[in-house]
């Protein structure tokens, strides 16, 4: 039951994807995570990790480029 606030400019997004598409930059298999609330400067995500597992998160702003330079994070819930 980890619970993550993210809050961020509109000049990025955060996707959960798949181990593989992170490793490769790759949204395409992107999900939003729950609770957004946007205005027109920022976001707000929250996210509820409620299992043990490896989340891969990354920005996919500009066709991954934003993760290519690092936009990205992988998060380990464990029990």
């Amino acid at each position: 039951n980890s619970i993550i606030w993210w809050d961020f400019k509109n000049t990025h997004n955060l996707k959960l994807v798949s181990e593989d598409n992170y490793d490769n930059n790759n949204s395409q298999d992107g999900k939003d995570k729950l609770l957004r609330l946007n205005n027109d400067e920022l976001q707000i995500i929250v996210t509820i990790m409620d299992e043990p597992g490896i989340y891969y998160f990354l920005c996919s702003i500009g066709k991954g480029s934003h993760a290519k330079l690092g936009h990205k994070i992988i998060i380990e819930v464990i029990d």
